[in-house]
C-alpha cells in the first residue's frame, strides 16, 4: 500500500494553491500481481481581489483519477501489464471538464 498527499500554497497569486493526494494497493498472488490507485487534484483560488482576478483566467483544476491493473510475470524477465483508468475532470482551465477512459497493456523486458 503507498499513499501520498501534496499541498502548494504559492507565496504569488500568480499561481493558485493546490492539494493532490492518491492511495494504491496492490497484492501480489504468485504470478499475477492486481492493483488499484485513486488520485485527487483540487486547485484553491486566493481570497478577495486576486481571486476574483484568478477566476477570471480559468486557472483552476478539480479532477480525480481511478486505476484497475493487472500485472502478469511471464518469466523471471518478462511482465504483462494490463490498466484501465477512468479520468474525470470536474473543472480544468475554468471549463467544465469532461471524462475518458484509457486503456493501456505493456510488455516489459529485462534483458
Amino acid at each position: 500500500m503507498l499513499a501520498e498527499w501534496t499541498a502548494f500554497d504559492h507565496e504569488t497569486s500568480v499561481l493558485l494553491d493546490d492539494q493532490a493526494w492518491m492511495v494504491s494497493a496492490a497484492m501480489r498472488m504468485g504470478e499475477f500481481t492486481p492493483h488499484v490507485r485513486y488520485s485527487t487534484q483540487k486547485d484553491e483560488f486566493d481570497s478577495g481581489v486576486e481571486g476574483d482576478i484568478q477566476k477570471q483566467f480559468g486557472l483552476e483544476a478539480d479532477e480525480s483519477s481511478i486505476t484497475l491493473g493487472l500485472r502478469y510475470d511471464y518469466d523471471s524477465s518478462t511482465a504483462l501489464k494490463f490498466e484501465v483508468q477512468n479520468h474525470d475532470e470536474k473543472t480544468i482551465g475554468g471549463a467544465d471538464g469532461d471524462s475518458v477512459t484509457l486503456y493501456s497493456a505493456a510488455v516489459d523486458l529485462v534483458f
